[in-house]
């Protein structure tokens, strides 16, 4: 092990000048393998799967008492998604920024590396995009880094890129339960189940029946005005959905690609309940099955099996 990790260590040396990718592309292997800084007894709790890049939090198995949390990461990024660099960028656009970024010994990571300003804040989430990433605390706090493209990390900072965790402003009062990220914006739900969005707002994914941008977490009155308890967050690249406490599906943003209408690509400003097809158009067994509960996303497989199958008999019974 020790004569690998000198071998190692002279590849970093030689592939110093090089693009950041090749690095991780250099060698690949056909069974699983432990992370080497990692133990391989250490309770994994959340994985996170980026461009070029992983994050994963784990559990403190060495800090005996109550529950303490580690997040670390490790491989390529130019747009500070490790969280392991202090430096900042202030350049308008990614299209100005080097392949490496400007502290390239910090972009680039073979082996989990602990991020160390998340360490004590006793995280219980992780969350990411193609854009940035975001850490639930147990306290409530929300931290974000990477890039910044219209305010999407919520830090008030006119900085392009942000390399390492910062505290998200604006939520002083607010406990947060759940976070959530789509490109450069992100979302969370509350204890008391009310939502709060900001970032980037082009297509409506922010749900306050506008497209500005937001730099600061706002709360999504639509919520409040129609007594809807929200339960979870989940973001697109350019919009949202939420699942109520009544079992129902809260769909906003942009609707290219029938996104959020089946019948319709059209964008939403505001959050609009799952549409059903008019029912005068289907089969009754048909029409049953799109009104089913939206209990658990593997009923989602059920209904697309079942909804084929009647469609088939409802041809048969038709053609004879």
């Amino acid at each position: 092990r020790e004569r690998e990790r000198e071998r190692e260590d002279e590849d970093e040396d030689e592939d110093e000048g090089e693009n950041e990718y090749v690095h991780i592309r250099e060698r690949s292997f056909e069974s699983p393998h432990c992370s080497r800084s990692l133990y391989s007894t250490t309770p994994v709790l959340q994985l996170h799967f980026g461009p070029q890049h992983v994050t994963v939090l784990v559990e403190n198995t060495r800090k005996s008492g109550a529950l303490s949390t580690e997040v670390w990461a490790w491989g390529a990024s130019n747009r500070g998604l490790l969280g392991l660099s202090d430096a900042t960028w202030d350049r308008v656009g990614p299209s100005n920024l080097t392949p490496r970024g400007r502290n390239s010994s910090k972009d680039l990571k073979r082996h989990p590396v602990l991020v160390i300003d998340l360490l004590g804040k006793n995280v219980v989430q992780i969350a990411g995009s193609e854009s940035h990433m975001v850490a639930l605390a147990k306290s409530g706090e929300v931290y974000a880094w990477g890039q910044n493209k219209e305010g999407g990390l919520g830090l008030g900072t006119d900085q392009f890129i942000v390399g390492s965790p910062h505290l998200v402003l604006g939520l002083d009062g607010v406990k947060p339960v759940q976070v959530a990220c789509g490109d450069d914006f992100s979302v969370l739900v509350t204890d008391d189940g009310d939502v709060y969005s900001w970032g980037c707002n082009a297509g409506g994914q922010l749900g306050h029946g506008d497209t500005e941008n937001y730099a600061y977490p706002t709360v999504v009155n639509y919520f409040r005005e129609e007594a809807h308890e929200a339960i979870v967050a989940f973001c697109g690249n350019m919009h949202t959905c939420v699942i109520t406490a009544e079992t129902k599906a809260l769909l906003w943003g942009n609707g290219s690609e029938y996104a959020i209408n089946p019948v319709s690509a059209e964008d939403f400003l505001l959050p609009t309940e799952l549409v059903r097809v008019p029912f005068i158009l289907l089969p009754p067994s048909i029409h049953f099955i799109l009104h089913l509960p939206f209990r658990h996303v593997n009923l989602s497989l059920l209904c697309v099996l079942l909804l084929l199958k009647s469609v088939l008999i409802y041809c048969f019974e038709t053609l004879t």
